[in-house]
């Protein structure tokens, strides 16, 4: 089951990049897609260190 939910977290967002490449170029999918992984990144940072005080 790890696995699977592994590669669908990879897969999924690589995929959907993929499809947007043709609609808006890119120069700005790959943009949008570091933005959305910073704030993830940013997220779980800030739920870890709640957890961790």
């Amino acid at each position: 089951m790890i696995y699977l939910l592994a590669y669908l977290a990879f897969g999924v967002p690589v995929v959907i990049a993929g499809a947007l490449v043709g609609v808006v170029g890119l120069e700005a999918v790959c943009v949008g897609y570091g933005i959305v992984v910073i704030a993830l990144a940013g997220i779980a940072f800030t739920l870890r260190m709640r957890r961790a005080a």
